[in-house]
């Protein structure tokens, strides 16, 4: 033991002798919180045991220490912002000190991941009515509802959000073209946890008009009159 280690541990015992507790260690802990994976989300409140503790910044992190005997757990809880839902479970994290060679991965310490995914989903529909030829102005029905009608290339896009489950269909209303097959054609889909892109893609063949027989214009023949038949004595002729 060298000569300066002496005189401290000396003061150390002195102030334990005097009753004064020395100072519960800190512990570094680094909380990251995302929307989606790379998508660093701030504004997210962060509590330990039920304590509020800080918020993440614009970068998705918060940085803080906490105090407590090393191997204590604690439960950590956040708050989402609006517009993010809550997460799905956090982990019940144990107080330790965090060894690397790496002094900045030494200094973030205990690292926990928050995830708040969005409360709604972004897609995109799109709609091709197509097959020999393309068939413009189709309307395209969502749910019941016109939201769009097919350009001259046959195609349609239209934008919506919904919830992470949410299914909707999409309907080609063809009752403006009573020659196409299929008629009425729809398609359901289902909204992922992720935003997504729809594709319906509808193959129409053209039903042939049926033929409609021209009348002749040429004027029917009059029917004859019918030659009288005179009546025929049956019998002996007088002479």
């Amino acid at each position: 033991m060298s000569r300066r280690a002496i005189p401290a541990l000396f003061v150390a015992l002195a102030l334990l002798g005097c009753g004064e507790e020395a100072p519960p260690p800190r512990f570094p802990v680094t909380f990251t919180a995302e929307a989606d994976p790379g998508q660093r989300l701030g504004g997210v409140s962060v509590t330990a045991n039920g304590a509020p503790i800080g918020q993440t910044g614009a970068d998705g992190t918060l940085h803080v220490d906490l105090t407590g005997p090393e191997g204590s757990p604690v439960q950590i809880g956040a708050t989402c912002p609006e517009g993010h839902r809550a997460p799905a479970s956090l982990p019940m994290i144990t107080l330790r000190r965090v060894v690397s060679l790496d002094p900045a991965t030494a200094a973030l310490g205990l690292q926990v991941s928050i995830a708040c995914p969005p409360a709604q989903r972004h897609g995109v529909v799109v709609v091709r009515a197509g097959g020999d030829q393309a068939h413009a102005n189709v309307p395209v029905m969502i749910d019941g509802r016109e939201v769009a009608r097919t350009d001259a290339s046959g195609v349609a896009h239209v934008a919506l959000d919904m919830q992470p489950g949410q299914t909707f269909a999409v309907l080609l209303a063809t009752n403006e073209f009573p020659n196409l097959r299929p008629q009425q054609p729809r398609q359901s889909f289902v909204f992922p946890d992720s935003d997504e892109l729809f594709v319906f893609d509808q193959r129409f063949e053209v039903e042939a008009p049926p033929v409609v027989r021209r009348r002749s214009t040429r004027p029917r023949p009059q029917p004859q009159a019918p030659t009288p038949v005179l009546p025929v004595r049956i019998g002996p002729t007088r002479r």
